[in-house]
């Protein structure tokens, strides 16, 4: 143990040593490796300042030669040209616009004027329509009172040269209100046919048929007997009625006509207006039933609704002729608008192109302007730029060179330190080789001395244990002779029991046989009852088939009966009645024969397809089977189509959330990377499931245009927006960018970096980039160099610790 302590502290100091050598092997390697990355990253800056003053350089000439293409002052005389156009077309403009105004007012009052006459047409066809019902519903009324439907008076009328439509009735004008006194007392004549004067009246009348004729030739005119109002005198009439009605008189009132009968001579009577016609000794009055009352008011209807369906045809035809006018005017002065109105759309169209025309003038005037004034500006920064660079460079240079030169002094120290951890190495070894072996050989010593304790502990514990078997032997030997000396006492008392009970068994023994004999015997009758159970049983089951044997014949005889019932009755005979038909000396025999030959000649006449059934049937299953089929595959396609339609419209809805989503993420990221200007997404086609999405854009100082006519750097600044807007509707932990900034210039890159930044707060991002820019934003570097030809190595910068290192 001592010679393993010792061996163990030695080992110690030789570690201890090489830990030092270690901590001092590292701390030079860390420095090593701070110089030759500062040494890199000097050469990557003067690398990288290079190439920023090549690029500077490039960017000046390119300005240069941009710089004499700029020559605003070529498009004034254009500018000019299209303003004094511009100028001429708004005058034509308003002057087709005044003259468009006066015709579309004129179309107005036109229209008006054609409505108002339409709707007075419509009244006056629509009071020709109902006096025209009210005419021919009074003339069919007039024609039934006057009996004109006697095809025999009509051909009579006409042999004898007497016109039909001249009634007395026409003819006649009643005046001071004695229309019914007229009709009470010309009533049979009212319907009269009017004969021409010069023409008698013809002797040969037909019989059988009403018939009433006046001559139209006036007789002498005769005096008035009496000073009474005559009725004559209230009748006008191409007829001579003197002779019907001169000595009839008017009386106004009942006691006016009391007064008077009594004065009647013969042959004269009186009449009220109200329709009383008396004599001397006679009194008429007709009911409003009579078919002759209201015939004179109906024909002085009929005359006056004619006369007004004249007059109303006449003002409507003038009226429809003045509309038809107005439409035709309506139409020429519609025509005339819409020929203006195209006009005025031309030439809105060409004002539109012009102001165009004239706005791309002054935006490339304005723009060339403006890219004069930015390119001398871009100038100037551009050789501070260079300036800036060259001092740059030159320090760069000689930070580098100092390095360089520590780097070769710390390669010698290398080398020094590499040969003292030979030495230490070796030291090492030797020690851990003496330290193993002695460390074994203690190991040994150990093993052995444990066995020995092991086994003398096994001895004491099995001395203990003989000795407490050795109690329990004792106290069981002695309990066993206590347990001898008790056992002689009631053996009598158990022998006596013993004999008891075999006597019992004994007699038991002798019942239970007794009973196996009768069990015996009982079997014995039980299987011939079983026996003969059997021989009844089986005599029911033939009776029981006889029964459903007699069942089935009589199921089949009432199938049949019932059968033959049905044919009878298809065939449309009576079962009674064929009985009482069927001959009583019939036999079935002599009648199946008959059948037979009237078989065999339905056989004769040809064969018959008896497959057809089979085939039928096989038809229907198929059919059936094919129908199911069918249900089943229209049951699975509905159940498909609605399937599709919940689809299709869960993705219309999700599309439609995520396009919304996208467009207004986008409008939001484009100009904060862009510093100004829109952009915004676009559909295709307005079937969300087909249609395809366009990116609009516009930065500043440009018009809405399509991505393939912007810049690389504006390409992928709208391509950063849009990943960005899609990002945010679905992010993930990380979001790895693979030299997104390359063709970014410096002011781009800075607003795509505090999008970065600012959006960092959520995701973390993985940024592969060559842009110091970019890289001083990021909190942590990291990057892969070769020290060692094969070796690559990764190394990692904590830009913090960076930059506290630089400010040290």
């Amino acid at each position: 143990r001592e010679k393993l302590v010792t061996e163990e502290t030695r080992q110690q100091q030789v570690e201890s040593e090489m830990s030092a050598w270690q901590e001092q092997w590292e701390a030079f390697r860390r420095e090593f490796h701070r110089v030759h990355e500062s040494a890199q990253i000097e050469n990557r800056g003067i690398e990288h300042i290079e190439r920023q003053v090549q690029q500077a350089h490039k960017q000046s000439s390119r300005l240069q030669e941009e710089m004499q293409g700029l020559n605003p002052s070529g498009h004034e005389q254009e500018i000019t040209a299209l303003e004094q156009s511009i100028e001429a077309r708004t005058q034509e403009h308003a002057a087709m616009l005044e003259q468009l105004e006066s015709t579309s007012e004129e179309i107005l009052g036109l229209r008006q004027s054609i409505d108002e006459q339409s709707t007075v047409l419509d009244e006056k066809r629509n009071q020709v329509q109902s006096l025209r019902g009210r005419l021919s519903s009074l003339e069919a009324l007039q024609q039934h009172v006057l009996a004109e439907t006697s095809d025999e008076v009509k051909n009579w009328l006409e042999r004898n040269q007497i016109n039909s439509g001249k009634r007395l009735t026409g003819t006649l004008k009643v005046r001071n209100q004695l229309e019914q006194a007229v009709e009470v007392v010309l009533g049979p004549f009212l319907s009269a046919y009017c004969v021409e004067p010069g023409k008698a009246i013809p002797d040969n009348l037909i019989e059988g048929h009403s018939l009433a004729l006046v001559d139209r030739q006036r007789a002498a005119s005769s005096e008035a007997a009496r000073e009474w109002p005559r009725l004559l005198d209230s009748i006008e009439c191409e007829v001579d009625l003197s002779s019907l009605i001169a000595g009839i008189y008017v009386c106004q009132d009942l006691q006016e006509l009391a007064i008077r009968r009594i004065q009647l001579r013969p042959g004269e009577s009186l009449v009220t207006p109200q329709g009383l016609w008396v004599g001397s000794n006679w009194v008429l009055q007709l009911g409003e039933e009579d078919q002759r009352t209201g015939m004179l008011a109906r024909e002085h209807e009929i005359k006056q609704i004619r006369q007004q369906l004249d007059e109303i045809t006449q003002s409507a035809l003038q009226l429809k002729s003045q509309t038809d006018g107005d439409r035709q005017r309506l139409q020429f002065i519609e025509k005339q608008r819409d020929e203006d109105q195209r006009n005025l759309s031309q030439l809105h169209q060409q004002s539109s192109e012009i102001r165009n025309q004239l706005s791309q003038r002054r935006a490339k005037v304005e723009q060339a302007s403006n890219r004069y004034q930015q390119i001398e500006s871009e100038l100037k920064e551009l050789d501070e730029l260079q300036n800036k660079y060259s001092l740059e460079l030159q320090a760069n240079s000689s930070k580098r060179n100092d390095m360089l030169a520590q780097i070769e002094q710390m390669a010698e120290q290398e080398t020094s330190l590499q040969s003292h951890k030979q030495d230490l190495q070796q030291n090492l070894e030797q020690g851990r080789k003496r330290l193993r072996q002695i460390r074994d050989e203690f190991h040994l010593l150990q093993m052995q001395q444990q066995a020995q304790e092991s086994e003398r502990t096994a001895t004491k514990a099995n001395i203990e244990r003989i000795q407490q078997q050795n109690e329990q032997f004792s106290r069981r030997i002695a309990e066993l002779n206590q347990a001898v000396e008790n056992a002689d006492i009631p053996l009598e008392e158990l022998q006596s029991g013993l004999q008891v009970l075999l006597t019992s068994r004994n007699n038991k023994q002798q019942a239970l046989n007794q009973s196996q004999e009768k069990v015996t015997e009982l079997d014995t009758q039980q299987r011939q009852h079983e026996s003969q159970r059997n021989q009844l049983q089986q005599q029911s089951d033939e009776i029981r088939n006889q029964l459903e044997s007699k069942r089935m014949q009589c199921q089949e005889l009432k199938v049949r009966s019932k059968t033959i019932e049905e044919q009878l009755q298809n065939t449309g005979f009576e079962a009674d009645a064929l009985a009482e038909q069927l001959d009583p000396q019939a036999a079935l025999q002599s009648w199946q024969e008959q059948l037979a030959n009237i078989s065999q000649r339905i056989d004769r006449l040809g064969p018959i397809n008896l497959a057809a059934i089979d085939e039928y049937k096989e038809q229907s299953e198929r059919k059936q089977y094919l129908d199911a089929q069918n249900e089943d595959l229209m049951a699975a396609l509905a159940t498909l189509e609605s399937a599709i339609k919940k689809i299709d419209g869960e993705t219309r809805e999700r599309f439609k959330e995520t396009f919304d989503h996208v467009n207004k993420r986008i409008g939001e990221r484009f100009p904060k990377l862009f510093g100004g200007g829109e952009a915004h997404l676009e559909l295709t086609e307005d079937d969300l499931l087909n249609t395809g999405v366009i990116i609009m854009a516009r930065p500043p100082g440009k018009r809405v245009t399509n991505l393939q006519l912007l810049s690389g750097g504006e390409k992928a600044l709208t391509a950063v927006a849009l990943i960005f807007a899609i990002f945010e509707l679905n992010p993930s932990p990380f979001c790895m960018l693979d030299e997104v900034d390359a063709p970014l210039d410096d002011a781009n890159v800075g607003r795509f970096c505090a999008m970065v930044e600012e959006m960092s707060e959520q995701v973390q991002f993985i940024m592969i980039s060559h842009n110091k820019i970019t890289m001083e934003m990021a909190q942590t570097l990291n990057g892969v160099t070769m020290h060692e030809p094969g070796v690559s190595r990764l190394v990692s910068v904590d830009v913090g610790e960076a930059v506290e290192m630089t400010g040290s």
